[in-house]
């Protein structure tokens, strides 16, 4: 697979304060390896239930299971915001889906093949942007 960039940073918000539904904001570094599958990892150093991190991993991981022709990902949680109150498990695997997508389609954004772009990433990219909604 083309790699355009080694990693990526990238942030991620789910839900909102202003409702009862719970809110998660994270920051997280995405970058290729050479082995096959996903590895997560927490660099975090606050406070944050053993769950939610579990959550955003979770996340995470059922984004890159579905994305098709990925090699070998390391996820690193680099910071997070918990709310006391409303910090729920949901609102972090939602969280760890989008910083995933995120970084996934910054990762393959600048791939190319001469002057046209890759059909495997450009797939990707569009059903990763699909799976948006």
């Amino acid at each position: 697979m083309l790699r355009a960039r080694d990693s990526v940073t990238v942030h991620a918000r789910a839900g909102s304060q202003m409702n009862c539904g719970g809110v998660a904001r994270i920051s997280a570094r995405v970058e290729w390896t050479d082995s096959d599958g996903i590895a997560m990892a927490n660099a975090y150093k606050g406070k944050m239930r053993g769950r939610l991190v579990a959550a955003v991993f979770a996340g995470a991981q059922r984004v890159f299971e579905e994305a098709p022709g990925i090699d070998g990902l390391r996820f690193t949680l680099l910071d997070a915001m918990i709310h006391p109150v409303d910090a729920t498990e949901r609102r972090f695997y939602e969280a760890g889906q989008k910083a995933m997508r995120k970084a996934l389609l910054e990762l393959v954004e600048d791939c190319r093949l001469g002057a046209t772009r890759h059909a495997k990433l450009v797939s990707m990219a569009g059903a990763l942007t699909r799976a948006k909604a």
